[in-house]
């Protein structure tokens, strides 16, 4: 409503700058400008003279030169006369109006701005529906836009991913196959196995080795691709081929996992070499990252250390939950020190450093003891990927807790 408000304001206004020329007369205007178009035209006629009394111009010219100056009178006069408001121009004003209002209804209507309404006033009624209304506007036009476009691998995943929200699983299958067909050149190891995740979900019961192809040519693309990996050797477990299962399963077992994926793999392993008539060998612990930082507090701010603080050091995921992956707490320590943050300091199974591809790391000194920053606190911080993780970082606590 106050949309539609605003737009009936800007109407108001655009439609009488319109009619201002036809309603109001411009008298004054209209009589200064008759009146400079005269003395023009005196002053031309002025100038004629001298040019014939100095010979510039021949006797027999100068009448048709009088002409000339005239005739631009007349058509300056003309043109200064103010404007009548006919009968005619009266019953056009209002139909010009009406044009505008109509032309900007459609062009509201076809950008998509009163949509744009509804599914605001949707969203706060049920965010659920509004979230799907808005997912199947973004479908619809990016439909239309790959019958134009049907090379655009790119596009083609997105509409995937997209099906895949919309629990349209047959059409989801079917733009991946789109999608890895378009990308033969560059195969996207992520986008064959969604093609053979989407494809298994169309069957009753699962069909993996329906899909096995795909997971391969994934792996081909990507050895070590851990989605790849446990497909296949579900895929060919059910085609009966456990060696090739078994490996599968081996190679994804010598990865950092997360908890539930390594429980899994323990608890059907041992059945998986019995079936394949192997020995199953001794898992290898495989280490998780490791942070090492050398913290020590920044010289503007050695004034403020007091005795009794308490120094936390701990690392989050970059984009994921708050809750810290690897904590250490040191009561009163000696700056500058070394810390280690490990797997092994984990605060849940659930969440730990191998699972997170970049972290943020932070080292503060605590007034209170509380591992909760309030007022007063000294804070440093640091951004860190997996691949920078094979060497020490200096971590230094810069800044004062507002």
């Amino acid at each position: 409503m106050n949309f539609a408000l605003a737009v009936l304001a800007v109407l108001v206004v655009v439609s009488l700058v319109l009619v201002r020329p036809y309603l109001r007369r411009d008298v004054d205007g209209s009589i200064r400008r008759r009146r400079a178009n005269a003395t023009a035209y005196h002053g031309r006629l002025a100038e004629i003279a001298q040019e014939l009394d100095a010979d510039v111009v021949e006797a027999s010219a100068v009448e048709e030169l009088r002409l000339e100056a005239a005739a631009q009178l007349l058509e300056a006069d003309i043109a200064a006369r103010p404007e009548v408001v006919t009968p005619r121009r009266l019953v056009a004003l209002p139909a010009a109006v009406l044009v505008l209002a109509v032309l900007a209804g459609l062009g509201y209507w076809q950008a998509g701005s009163w949509r744009t309404v509804e599914l605001i006033e949707l969203a706060e009624r049920d965010p659920s529906a509004a979230q799907q209304h808005m997912v199947a506007d973004m479908v619809a036009g990016l439909e239309q836009r790959l019958q134009a476009e049907p090379d655009d691998a790119e596009g083609w995943a997105m509409l995937g991913r997209s099906y895949s929200v919309l629990g349209r699983g047959q059409d989801a299958a079917t733009a991946w196959a789109r999608a890895n067909a378009a990308n033969l050149e560059a195969p996207q190891a992520d986008w064959l196995v969604a093609e053979g995740e989407a494809r298994a979900l169309l069957t009753e019961p699962r069909d993996l080795a329906g899909s096995r192809a795909l997971f391969e040519r994934a792996l081909q693309a990507d050895p070590k691709h851990p989605r790849a990996l446990l497909y296949l050797g579900l895929a060919a477990a059910q085609g009966g081929d456990y060696d090739t299962a078994l490996d599968a399963w081996l190679t994804l077992r010598a990865q950092p996992l997360p908890p539930e994926i390594a429980a899994l793999l323990e608890q059907r392993l041992p059945q998986l070499a019995e079936l394949a008539g192997r020995e199953l060998p001794a898992a290898v612990v495989v280490a998780g990252p490791e942070l090492v930082l050398d913290v020590s507090l920044a010289p503007t701010l050695q004034p403020l250390l007091a005795d009794g603080m308490t120094l936390f050091v701990f690392a989050r995921a970059e984009q994921g939950p708050p809750m810290p992956l690897a904590v250490q707490r040191l009561e009163a320590p000696k700056l500058p020190l070394q810390v280690r943050l490990t797997e092994a300091m984990a605060m849940t199974p659930e969440l730990r450093l191998s699972q997170f591809p970049r972290w943020t790391v932070v080292a503060r000194l605590s007034r209170s003891g509380g591992a909760e920053a309030v007022s007063g606190d000294l804070e440093g911080r640091l951004s860190i990927s997996r691949e920078q993780a094979d060497r020490p970082w200096p971590l230094v606590m810069d800044r004062v807790i507002p």
